[in-house]
């Protein structure tokens, strides 16, 4: 299973094509293995994977994991253990970091994204070194090197983990397919989890919308925030959590104050705000509801909120454009382009929290 994108309903999604079905909400691509079982890739949530797998069974989802960033412990890996789903980590050497070979002095080019990277700055690739150090301590007493040690933690992690480094170098290749004859006993792995406990991870997995620092100064939206409700500011780690997670659950209020069904589409952060978009404009039902009440409530990044929303300035829509590219390009242009499109740009809403919401 991969990521959810907006134009498919998960049923559709996981209907009857034979190998390949490239679409997938705001974000799935979907791949069905000879097996009969679907693939699913890239930080789906848990959600979205019940709902997919009770539609069709996945065999395999996956996300982001290594030993600085263990997020899926919380939440995904319980439930794909229950379902009985295999989990292929992406970036397990931490693109790069977790291999010893870079410091707080290696130059990234421009058209590296590690340039763009918060965790990658030469100030947090200094204070991420500890994790490094360790590896690099360990891997010496086990006659490995630290990149094995990583990707021998993560297959010794559960037997339906299979990890996938990439690399561009035949030697890079050897070294990674020789983590599997590294044998870590119990003490190793006890060792591993005391010290990464220990150790703080510094800076962001992905980077806010550039040019966030030096955003206008804008004056009020045309429309005003709805009466009743005071507001209030994202903390810095709302605004890490929401703006790292890949998805957001955003649920709108109907007329009576009940509400609706959740719908999952994509997120951004740019400065100290959140935005959404829908790439069908404004004839889109959850963005025309959204617009109608002006209230709801959100889910991401194990954040629950209820909001405001907002209407965006629109003399930020290059900015959010850029953090739209920035966070999501993976995905692929066709999609990141249909959230920068006119008719997305004419949806934007600023996600703003309510001090009475929990």
């Amino acid at each position: 299973m991969s990521r959810h994108e907006p134009r498919q309903k998960l049923a559709r999604e996981f209907g009857a094509t034979d190998i390949v079905t490239e679409r997938g909400t705001e974000g799935v691509a979907v791949i069905k293995d000879l097996t009969g079982g679907l693939g699913a890739h890239s930080e789906a949530a848990v959600g979205t994977i019940r709902r997919a797998h009770a539609v069709q069974p996945v065999t395999a989802v996956q996300s982001e994991y290594s030993l600085w960033w263990r997020r899926p412990e919380a939440e995904v890996l319980p439930a794909l253990e229950e379902l009985g789903i295999g989990f292929v980590p992406y970036s397990p050497l931490g693109k790069g970091f977790l291999t010893g070979t870079i410091d707080q002095g290696t130059a990234f080019t421009s058209s590296d994204i590690r340039a763009t990277i918060p965790r990658f700055t030469g100030e947090n690739r200094k204070a991420n070194q500890a994790l490094v150090d360790f590896l690099g301590t360990l891997a010496r007493r086990k006659a490995a090197t630290p990149a094995q040690i990583a990707l021998a933690w993560l297959l010794a992690q559960k037997p339906w983990i299979v990890p996938i480094p990439g690399t561009r170098r035949p030697g890079r290749l050897e070294e990674n397919i020789g983590a599997a004859d590294v044998e870590l006993t119990a003490g190793d792995l006890t060792e591993i989890q005391t010290a990464a406990a220990q150790i703080q991870v510094h800076g962001a997995r992905y980077p806010r919308a550039p040019g966030a620092d030096d955003r206008p100064v804008t004056g009020p939206t045309s429309h005003p925030y709805p009466k009743g409700h005071a507001m209030t500011t994202w903390t810095s780690d709302e605004l890490d959590k929401i703006g790292n997670a890949d998805e957001l659950r955003l649920v709108t209020s109907r007329p009576d104050g009940s509400l609706r069904n959740p719908v999952t589409i994509w997120v951004v952060c740019h400065g100290d705000d959140l935005y959404i978009r829908s790439y069908r404009g404004p004839g889109g039902s959850w963005s025309r509801r959204a617009r109608e009440r002006r209230e709801g409530r959100i889910q991401a990044g194990g954040v629950d909120k209820d909001v405001t929303f907002a209407d965006a300035d629109h003399g930020l829509d290059a900015q959010i454009d850029a953090a739209y590219r920035a966070k999501y390009s993976r995905y692929g242009s066709t999609y990141v382009a249909s959230m920068v499109a006119p008719q997305a740009r004419a949806t934007t809403i600023k996600l703003v929290p309510r001090a009475d919401g929990s």
